[in-house]
């Protein structure tokens, strides 16, 4: 048995409204994305700032109002653990940005079958109207 047409347009505006919803998802995870970049290449310009220093440069670190000395070993290490973090962080948001992209596709796929079966069934019953009358 065939969806009437009001239940079809029901399931269009659900299944769009999924579709819009998961485009916010993307948008947002594509976002998150280039704002790990940024932190990406802010981290690999501080790092290549600490690789060109010489073994015993002094280098201070701001603590609220106050500077407090660090040693620039410790300072290559926390840079390392934060690039390690933020390229990790990096790949989980690819994958996710991934996954939604296939999500979207396939909905929007679902989208444009709904579409055409009311495209259809509209021309279906408005030729039913043509011969009835």
């Amino acid at each position: 048995m065939t969806e009437s047409l009001a239940l079809l347009q029901a399931r269009l505006h659900i299944v769009s409204t999924e579709l819009q919803n998961i485009q916010r998802d993307l948008t947002n995870a594509i976002v998150l994305r280039r704002k790990l970049e940024v932190r990406r290449y802010e981290n690999e310009a501080v790092q290549e700032d600490m690789e060109a220093l010489p073994a015993g440069s002094v280098v201070y670190k701001q603590v609220g109002s106050g500077l407090v000395q660090q040693s620039v070993e410790d300072i290559r290490k926390n840079v390392r653990t934060r690039m390690e973090f933020i390229m990790n962080e990096l790949n989980q948001a690819e994958i996710r940005a991934a996954e939604l992209r296939g999500r979207w596709e396939r909905k929007k796929v679902q989208v444009i079958d709904v579409r055409l079966e009311i495209a259809q069934r509209t021309r279906y019953d408005v030729g039913l109207m043509t011969v009835v009358v």
